[in-house]
């Protein structure tokens, strides 16, 4: 038993002694590599190591901490030979500059060393399908710098390279209609694209003037923003390669002078030339051109049978100047759709007759055309996410829109469903999400001719059908003749037959869907006279049923639905009735007095009166009510007597003012002529 606590003190005191050799403060890396504190920041990022978190921190609880396996791994990169080969370039440039050797400035500037992150990408992404999981930030990040003004910490060949990227993989989720999810929210325009079967989300900012925020460290990002960029290349590159398409594409500056957005980079296909030396290359080059044509024959069957690449076919749409058409025309296309306006290189007009949708976001428009539908840019956004064409009428200029809901927001791990996801559903004829029985109704289109009153017939035929079936259960509960019964004996044991005015009930009442009044189905007999005052054969029967249920009491089926009004509860209902003509008088003065309503009195609902005793309703409500009214009533005598109180006060001054200027004597002075 001994042997426990003295295992456990040698397992304390190895990992003691393992513990200063698993991390390493960062003064102590920095040391190791020999690198600044610059450079050593930017080698973590790009090889994506970073601080950890020792249970046991020996060098102190405000130091940084890192593995030392992590910090030995950086220390035979290619990366080290180029941060040191810089630092020694700046010392011949300060040295140069301090020697007043402007020549020699000027050639050191130009033999900079450059940097090349492929072996890192490689490193960190072993496959495509691990790139491909990677590209959110990248994507985000190239958007986010290609919005970016120029400065001179943000470098204008950055934005450039930036702005770039993000054409170039807007053009081709276009190419391949992998597009399938848009949400607008404050921050930008979310997209969500499939790509290889993962999906890809990143955030493009609106186009506005933005100024830089002097608190960001803009060095850290530019240095994500390098690995960003490499990474994209790598990305992108491959995804043209498959496609067949020649990368990077064409740039026609043309075009993006002429108000070409997507359309200024020109797509070529890729063509392969290799001078054939022997028999083997010549193989080898066949097998690749057979490939990449199996490749391209599959994604273009894949596109042609794709849903989501003929959701706008057909449809031209024509944008204002009020609307964002960078983000229109990548999504329209993206769905199959054309796009023009006023600026756009195909010289359309608003007025062509071609333009089957006008996109505008003015409340009012002073000219429309019959011959086209007039929409505001949510219809694009909404249909896209439910992948079908949405009725217009909600969406019309000047119409206060419907809520825009995030696809990207599970309503089952929620626990809310939105009111808007049954309307939709309701449109596209769908059963209701997340297992809901009911949908909210909504009217899509205005009725046609010759069908305003089916819901007049459907009720009727319902009705009808309703009474027939309440008819057949009446006749089927009608109770046999009484000679049958003389034979037997009551469930109390009496010898008197059971009559059958008391032991079956009279037919149910249903309530009509189409007038809402009460009927009763079943034929009238002379059981109504004797349903008010029960027999003694009716009690014995429920005594007797009560008894085979231990301890619950038997249900009197023939209570009646209303009981009769006493004289003290009608004297109660007058003077509630009383009491609520006389407050409506008094609100009604005040209103017109002082321009402000008053709220009414709580009262008791009818329902429950009848629950309650007439006498302990009259002494406990009524009194109340009169208290609050007389109170009310004082308060208005009291603002009332206020204000003819100030008047009078005011009054006596204006009549002292008065009457002093009148004893005053005259002024005798004479006037100019």
């Amino acid at each position: 038993m001994g042997r426990g606590p003295r295992n456990t003190e040698k397992k304390d005191r190895k990992a003691q002694a393992r513990a200063p050799g698993q991390y390493m403060t960062r003064s102590h890396a920095i040391k190791r590599l020999q690198v600044t504190l610059q450079d050593f920041r930017k080698l973590c990022i790009l090889k994506g190591i970073f601080p950890r978190d020792p249970k046991k921190k020996l060098e102190g609880k405000n130091k940084t901490y890192y593995l030392t396996k992590d910090i030995a791994f950086l220390m035979h990169d290619p990366l080290l030979e180029k941060f040191r080969a810089k630092k020694s370039l700046r010392k011949k440039i300060r040295r140069a500059k301090g020697r007043q050797e402007l020549d020699a400035v000027k050639r050191l500037e130009q033999n900079h060393p450059l940097m090349k992150l492929d072996h890192i990408i490689k490193e960190r992404y072993p496959t495509f399908t691990d790139a491909l999981r990677d590209m959110d930030d990248a994507l985000c990040m190239v958007h986010l710098f290609a919005r970016m003004p120029q400065t001179i910490k943000v470098p204008g060949k950055k934005t450039k390279r930036c702005a770039r990227l993000a054409n170039e993989f807007q053009n081709f989720v276009m190419v391949t209609h992998a597009l399938r999810k848009v949400f607008v929210s404050v921050k930008g325009f979310y997209y969500q694209a499939r790509i290889r079967g993962q999906p890809v989300t990143w955030l493009v900012p609106h186009h506005f003037s933005s100024q830089l925020n002097p608190d960001i460290d803009l060095r850290i990002m530019l240095t994500f923003l390098e690995f960003y960029t490499t990474l994209t290349g790598f990305v992108l590159f491959r995804l043209y390669n498959n496609l067949g398409l020649h990368y990077p594409p064409l740039f026609d500056g043309k075009l993006s002078n002429a108000g070409a957005n997507l359309s200024a980079l020109v797509l070529e296909q890729k063509v392969k030339e290799k001078k054939k030396t022997n028999e083997e290359d010549d193989e080898d080059d066949e097998g690749e051109k057979q490939e990449l044509q199996r490749l391209t024959s599959e994604i273009q069957t894949g596109i042609e049978d794709n849903k989501y690449s003929q959701l706008f076919q057909g449809l031209h749409f024509f944008l204002g100047r009020e609307v964002p058409y960078e983000s229109l025309e990548f999504v329209i296309r993206s769905f199959g759709g054309r796009v023009s306006w006023e600026s756009s290189i195909d010289n359309i007009t608003e007025g062509d007759a071609s333009v089957t949708h006008s996109v505008s976001d003015r409340p009012t428009l002073t000219h429309k055309f019959l011959n086209r539908e007039y929409i505001q840019p949510q219809w694009i956004y909404d249909s896209v996410n439910v992948c079908a064409l949405l009725p217009t009428h909600e969406y019309a200029p000047g119409m206060e829109l419907p809520p825009h809901l995030s696809p990207f927001v599970d309503n089952e791990a929620v626990g809310y469903t939105p009111a808007r996801v049954d309307q939709l559903n309701a449109i596209l004829g769908k059963a209701g999400s997340a297992g809901l029985k009911t949908q909210l109704p909504l009217v899509v289109a205005p009725p046609l001719e010759g069908e305003e009153g089916e819901a007049d017939k459907d009720a009727e035929e319902m009705e009808d059908a309703e009474e027939k079936k309440a008819n057949t259960v009446s006749k089927a509960s009608k109770p046999a003749h009484p000679k049958s019964q003389n034979g037997q004996k009551g469930a109390a044991g009496s010898p008197k037959p059971a009559q059958p005015t008391t032991t079956k009930e009279p037919a149910a009442a249903t309530r009509s869907p189409a007038a809402g009044k009460r009927k009763a189905t079943g034929p009238p007999t002379a059981t109504t006279s004797t349903t008010k005052a029960p027999s003694k054969t009716t009690t014995a029967n429920t005594a007797a049923a009560g008894k085979k249920k231990k301890g619950k009491k038997a249900k009197i089926t023939d209570r009646p639905n209303k009981r009769p009004k006493t004289a003290e509860q009608a004297k109660a209902e007058a003077e509630d009735a009383e009491l609520r003509a006389m407050e409506q008088q008094y609100r009604e003065e005040l209103a017109k007095e002082t321009g402000t309503t008053v709220a009414p009195l709580p009262t008791v609902p009818t329902e429950l009166r009848d629950d309650y005793d007439p006498k302990q309703y009259a002494a406990l409500v009524l009194p109340n009510r009169k208290k609050r009214l007389f109170n009310a009533i004082q308060r208005r005598e009291r603002s009332q007597g206020r204000k003819l109180h100030k008047l009078k006060e005011r009054r006596k001054v204006i009549d002292a003012a008065m009457t002093k200027k009148q004893q005053q004597p005259p002024n005798n002075t004479s006037t100019k002529k």
